[in-house]
C-alpha cells in the first residue's frame, strides 16, 4: 500500500511529517502493526498515565504490538506490565475505536503503519515491578491531570483516541 491508499483508506489518520527524527520516511518499506492504545486511568484521582519518549518529541498513551494468537486483553496486560510495571488491573474496556499512525519507528528501525486500538485500563492499586532497563529508555509515565492530558499530546492519532474516549464518556 502507498501512501495516497492510506490516506484515502483511513480517516483517523496522522501522518508524521515533522522535524525529528520519528517523521514518516520516503523509500522505506511500511511495516503495518495492529496495537492496543491503553488510555489508563489512575486508581483514585482524575489523572491518566502518559508515556514521554525519550529520543523523539512524542507523548501519547501506552501502546504496544497486539502478537499472533494473542487476545487483546492479554496484549494490555502484557504491555502494561512491560512498560511501566504497574500489576494490578481493575479492568479492562474495549471501547471499538481505532485511530491510525503513519511514522518512523526509530527502536525498529522501519516505517510503521499503527493501527491504535482503543481500551480503557482502570488500575486496582498503584503497586508496581520495576520495568526492565531497555524500557526504560524508551520513556517515562508520568500521570497527566485529565484536563491537561489534551495539551500534552503530540500526535494526531492520540488525539483521536483522546477526543473519542472524552465524547464516549460523557
Amino acid at each position: 500500500m502507498n501512501i495516497e491508499e492510506i490516506k484515502n483508506k483511513y480517516k483517523h489518520l496522522d501522518i508524521n511529517d515533522g522535524p525529528l527524527g520519528d517523521a514518516y520516511r520516503d523509500g522505506v518499506d511500511i511495516v503495518e502493526r495492529n496495537n492496543v492504545a491503553c488510555i489508563i486511568k489512575h486508581p483514585s484521582e482524575e489523572k491518566y498515565l502518559l508515556s514521554f519518549w525519550k529520543k523523539v518529541d512524542w507523548v501519547g498513551f501506552l501502546t504496544g504490538g497486539i502478537e499472533a494468537g494473542e487476545s487483546l486483553e492479554e496484549t494490555v496486560k502484557k504491555e502494561v506490565m512491560e512498560e511501566s510495571g504497574y500489576k494490578n488491573i481493575k479492568s479492562i474496556a474495549d471501547l471499538h475505536f481505532a485511530s491510525h499512525g503513519l511514522f518512523y519507528h526509530v527502536v525498529k528501525n522501519q516505517n510503521r503503519l499503527a493501527h491504535y486500538n482503543l481500551v480503557l485500563v482502570e488500575l486496582d492499586n498503584l503497586e508496581q515491578d520495576e520495568v526492565n532497563n531497555e524500557e526504560k529508555e524508551i520513556c517515562d509515565f508520568i500521570w497527566i491531570a485529565k484536563d491537561e492530558v489534551m495539551n500534552n499530546l503530540k500526535r494526531n492519532d492520540m488525539k483521536f483516541l483522546w477526543e473519542y474516549y472524552l465524547n464516549s464518556s460523557k
